[in-house]
């Protein structure tokens, strides 16, 4: 991956979660440079990531084409310090 341009934003809220939110994207370098880390959206010449403030946890990610979104992947229910039941892990 090439150099990387990483911009904050306000904070906000994602699943009821206080989140920061990010903003990457590549440097202008040249024609055949693309930020592309695999798990995130091919493609894609900016990425907007949203992290749980208090765990770091990456609750969303979204993939930009000219300003474009391209795909998104978001969380949008989770539970921190909270007790299940056995039965939710269980295979049937």
């Amino acid at each position: 991956m090439n150099a990387v341009v990483v911009e904050h934003e306000e904070p906000g809220l994602l699943a009821e979660r206080p989140a920061v939110i990010l903003r990457a994207k590549a440097r202008p370098r040249g024609a055949h440079d693309h930020l592309w880390p695999h798990w995130l959206p091919h493609g894609a010449d900016e990425y907007r990531l949203v992290f749980d403030l208090e765990w770091g946890h990456l609750l969303s990610f979204a993939g930009f084409v000219d300003g474009q979104e391209l795909e998104r992947s978001e969380v949008i229910e989770i539970a921190y310090g909270e007790t299940f039941d056995d039965a939710l892990f269980t295979l049937t």
